[in-house]
Parts: structure tokens; sequence; C-alpha cells
């Protein structure tokens, strides 16, 4: 059995009870249920699938990032989307923000994408790296 993961932060509540509004006009006025799936966030590693199994590999993996930042402020300002023909997202943009930037690029974010998907050999993680 598989299951899903992925690296966001999330706001301060009141940001995501602000966002909730937008993804109950959605829901409502344009078909889309799928908005009310999650609370905002910003992803910083997309969501990939896993064994269940394999879960305690990925905590092990999580474990290295470094998520020793200051809190910091992002400023939202228009929408965004992904063109996803099967489950189109809309998102509320961010503006640029250099501490964002900085936790896209963190060595360990890499890291992690380096050490836990593309150190495989013969179709099998290298546990050895984790």
């Amino acid at each position: 059995m598989k299951k899903m993961y992925f690296i966001a932060i999330y706001p301060l509540q009141g940001v995501v009870d602000e966002i909730k509004v937008f993804k109950k006009d959605l829901a409502l006025n344009y078909e889309n249920s799928k908005a009310l799936k999650n609370d905002a966030h910003i992803t910083l590693f997309p969501p990939f699938s896993r064994d269940i199994e394999l879960e305690s590999d990925i905590h092990a993996a999580f474990q290295k990032i470094d998520t020793d930042i200051s809190p910091f402020e992002v400023t939202l300002n228009g929408f965004g989307s992904f063109p996803n023909p099967k489950n189109p997202v809309i998102f509320v943009q961010p503006e640029a923000n250099e501490n964002l930037n900085l936790l896209h690029e963190r060595k360990a974010v890499l890291q992690f994408w380096q050490e836990f998907f593309y150190s495989s050999h013969d179709g099998r993680l290298q546990r050895s790296q984790l």
C-alpha cells in the first residue's frame, strides 16, 4: 500500500482561514470540491508516493532537512495555476521572497531528493544513505 507525502510550510491559522473563503467559493461556484481537500500551504517538495512499509525511511530522511530558520513574512498577490488536465490546481501566488527561495534551495532538500529518489540500484532504494 502506498501513501502520499510532501514537504510544505503552513501559514498562520488566520491566513489559512482567509484562503479557505476563496476555496469554498471555488468549491461552490465552480464544482471544485478538491479545493477544500488541503489547508493553504506553500509546497517546497512536490507530492510523492512511497510504500507505507518504508515510512520510517521517510521520517529519517525528513529529519535530515535543516529547518532552523527564523520566521518570515510572505506576501500573497494574485493567483497562479498548475496545468494539470485531470486536476487543475489554482493557487494564491506568493511574491518573490529571499527566505522562501532559501528554503527551496536548501542543500538538505536537494540532498533529500537525490538520496531518497535517485539513489537506487536494481530498482531498490539504497537505505544506507538515509
